[in-house]
């Protein structure tokens, strides 16, 4: 059997960082003694106050976007997901719903805020830091009202594209997802656990075909995303596609740095003229959808609307915020 802790510290060795600052900031959010820690003298205060948040679902390309701005000098990274944050704010996600992990303002408490920020302060110091896990698109108001001032990247993926890669991830061995206390029937999938963010009326769905299922999940996520983006101030928040990203990689890092105020590095610049998507099931293709997952069609007038409001969203952020139109 495999022991999760293990991973969990082996797959941290790859940021670079030292086993027991990883520790110390696991136990950190665990516990409210600073002292016994010997991080009392610490002040929440002293971390960075304009931290680079990705906000994405899954399979968007979050991945290659955050290794691409962790080239930058201005701005640090674990290099990797942050599975101590990930696991705390799932926790405080959990005290108001088992299943539904979703974060306000409403979760805020100095106590919250105090853990998170030094914990922050544990792997960053006083540097600038940009940060990000899928659970993010749902923890929008809860990191917002800690980072007042943080910057909020969000990255959309149009939904059939992203559900086939989304489709396939459930049915890969690398994710394992989570045991529920009732039995999945999902035609499409033959695993026991459900696989990413739920969503309020997920028990509906344990019936369901897998193209169902992850159609809502997408949905659920970005409408949540739309909703909660409104809360930032345009001057702190970027809205792009995948498209974007993948399309147009130097002209659209150049923006996305300019935008944060840091310097677009040479290396990011050589990076993105050699951009490949990262964490990819199986290689990437146009429409790849139409030969791995055909059913998809059949969710279409799921998608259709939220998909609308996205292309609306971007190109209303685009003119407010007076950059040119990406074609």
């Amino acid at each position: 059997m495999i022991n999760n802790k293990w991973v969990e510290r082996i797959e941290f060795a790859n940021s670079g960082l030292p086993l027991y600052v990883h520790l110390v900031a696991k136990r950190l959010v665990k516990t409210s003694d600073h002292v016994r820690l010997g991080v009392s003298r610490i002040s929440s205060a002293e971390v960075c106050e304009n931290p680079v948040f990705i906000i994405s679902f899954g399979r968007s390309g979050s991945t290659l976007l955050f290794r691409l701005l962790s080239l930058c000098k201005d701005l640090k990274s674990l290099r990797r997901e942050n599975p101590v944050l990930g696991h705390f704010l799932r926790k405080m996600a959990n005290k108001r719903d088992l299943f539904y992990c979703k974060l306000t303002e409403d979760d805020v408490s100095r106590e919250n805020v105090d853990r998170v920020r030094r914990a922050f302060f544990i792997y960053f110091g006083k540097r600038r830091f940009v940060d990000k896990l899928p659970s993010y698109c749902y923890y929008v108001r809860f990191l917002h009202a800690v980072f007042p001032e943080g910057k909020f990247l969000f990255l959309y993926r149009k939904a059939l594209g992203n559900i086939n890669s989304w489709m396939n991830a459930w049915r890969h061995r690398r994710f394992l997802g989570r045991k529920v206390p009732v039995k999945l029937d999902i035609a499409g999938y033959e695993g026991r656990n459900w696989v990413g963010p739920f969503f309020p009326n997920w028990r509906d769905y344990i019936n369901a075909s897998l193209e169902q299922v992850c159609a809502r999940q997408w949905v659920s996520a970005h409408e949540t995303m739309l909703e909660d983006k409104s809360q930032i101030a345009l001057e702190n928040r970027y809205e792009l596609f995948y498209d974007s990203l993948i399309c147009k990689p130097v002209e659209t890092l150049s923006e996305i740095c300019n935008w944060l105020g840091i310097a677009m590095s040479g290396e990011l610049r050589e990076a993105a003229k050699k951009l490949e998507p990262l964490n990819a099931v199986t290689a990437p293709r146009e429409d790849k959808w139409r030969e791995e997952n055909p059913g998809l069609i059949s969710v279409t007038s799921v998608t259709e609307g939220t998909q609308n409001r996205l292309l609306e969203a971007v190109a209303k952020f685009r003119k407010d915020s007076q950059w040119e139109p990406h074609e």
